[in-house]
């Protein structure tokens, strides 16, 4: 192809040129195959149906190679071939597994890498680092769009900070919530293998089978109740958007009308084969996987809800113990703390938290209140981070959500050490007008509150 010159190829028309022609090899290849598939049909039913041709000859590579293994004498009229073309089309083949084979541990441990993946590129970017190549690698697309390369070679952030932040903190929980749907996958189907009760010893041979009939000797024929306990057992264990999970449909459709062939019932012979045997110790598994949908139910409470850096490890794990036997003993607390050890932790380090704000404001609060009155800027910037820690842990709350108004208001700090001499109504205030504040920060008209 010539440029407008007349004497040089462009290099546009030459990407062009090469795109046209491996694609005119593809298209024509699944041209020809569509063609000889309809002309099958054809002879099948002795007439055309021009709808349902347009439907084959429109079906993209994959899922016509799909219909094509579904053998057209086994094809009861044109409605039915529509309708297997319809579902056929409307699979994801981007997930070709066949059983539902993904080890809930490794989705986990995968979940745990991501997370500390992007709370170190947080970290990072927080403190105005660069990340290297190799780290930059690592990162999802639409988070690589937020760096720019530096004459170092290494990757700064130069996007929407705030964009930034929220999908990072986005894509850090992914992976947990994604391993949570794993898990809750297999407990569905575990759940389903107990109530039907498969024996798969029964169900692991070919249902193709030879009956002797008076007059015309032996004849193969094949066993449907074995079938159909079969493609049960597959229909369970399989995912449902696989190719597999397609082709189960197909077999379903036709084993209806006892339409399969000897080579179809082999096939699902063999795929009884290749899912094996996942009937054994399904009690231990599902309790198995319960304790890690808990584990990660609460890897996703601490990612969210970080523990406080004040708070000594080992008092808050002696508190949570403690607790715990309270609650077991006493009707004072709830009995499901006696179980639950992440529960009980929670609750104990709600109690140092609050310790350590009494702690702080009876230390400091006449230092605070002297420089909140005394209008100093200065002075204010000096108490606001201990200000912040001290609200934070009165209130169990992100003390980084509170603005810097809020911290520097002298009611409210009136108002955090009435609360801590034990008047209630001053710590529902203060925590009122502390939620208050974090709504308007957020961009919250709070008059409807």
């Amino acid at each position: 192809m010539l440029d407008k010159k007349g004497d040089t190829t462009s290099d546009a028309a030459e990407m062009a040129d090469t795109y046209l022609r491996d694609n005119f090899r593809t298209l024509y290849t699944q041209y020809s195959d569509a063609a000889d598939y309809i002309e099958q049909i054809r002879k099948k039913f002795g007439e055309a149906n021009k709808n349902v041709e347009q439907m084959i000859s429109d079906m993209d590579e994959d899922h016509l190679g799909m219909l094509m293994k579904l053998d057209p004498s086994t094809i009861k009229d044109w409605d039915t071939l529509a309708g297997i073309i319809q579902r056929i089309a409307g699979i994801d083949l981007s997930n070709t597994a066949s059983a539902i084979t993904l080890d809930p541990k490794s989705v986990q441990a995968a979940a745990s890498d991501k997370y500390n993946i992007y709370q170190s590129l947080e970290d990072q970017v927080s403190g105005g680092k660069s990340i290297s190549k190799k780290e930059m690698e690592s990162l999802d697309p639409e988070i690589q769009d937020f760096f720019s390369m530096m004459a170092n070679g290494t990757f700064k952030m130069t996007g929407d900070a705030e964009d930034f932040y929220n999908k990072v903190n986005s894509l850090k929980l992914d992976g947990f919530f994604e391993t949570l749907d794993t898990i809750n996958r297999e407990l569905e189907q575990n759940q389903a293998l107990q109530d039907k009760n498969f024996n798969y010893d029964a169900l692991d041979q070919s249902a193709n089978t030879t009956q002797f009939v008076r007059g015309e000797g032996r004849v193969d024929t094949i066993d449907y109740d074995l079938v159909k306990y079969q493609l049960d057992y597959l229909q369970t264990v399989t995912d449902t958007n696989s190719e597999l999970g397609a082709q189960i449909d197909l077999w379903i459709e036709l084993a209806k009308n006892q339409e399969l062939n000897k080579e179809q019932v082999d096939a699902i012979a063999e795929a009884i084969g290749d899912a094996k045997d996942q009937t054994a110790n399904l009690t231990e598994r599902q309790q198995e996987l319960k304790g890690m949908a808990e584990e990660v139910a609460h890897q996703i409470h601490d990612a969210m809800f970080p523990t406080d850096s004040d708070v000594d490890p080992k008092v808050l794990e002696s508190l949570s113990e403690t607790i715990q036997d309270i609650a077991d003993e006493s009707n004072e607390l709830a009995d499901s703390l006696t179980e639950d050890s992440r529960a009980a932790e929670d609750v104990a380090e709600s109690i140092l938290r609050f310790d350590n704000a009494i702690e702080d404001v009876v230390k400091n609060y006449q230092n605070w209140m002297d420089a909140l009155n005394s209008g100093s800027i200065q002075e204010q910037a000096e108490i606001i981070d201990g200000l912040r820690d001290a609200y934070a842990d009165l209130l169990d709350l992100d003390g980084s959500a509170l603005s810097n108004d809020f911290l520097t208001n002298a009611e409210n700090l009136d108002l955090m050490k009435a609360a801590i001499d034990g008047d209630i109504d001053a710590y529902d205030e203060l925590l009122t007008r502390a939620g208050q504040d974090i709504l308007i920060n957020c961009g919250i008209d709070t008059a409807q509150f």
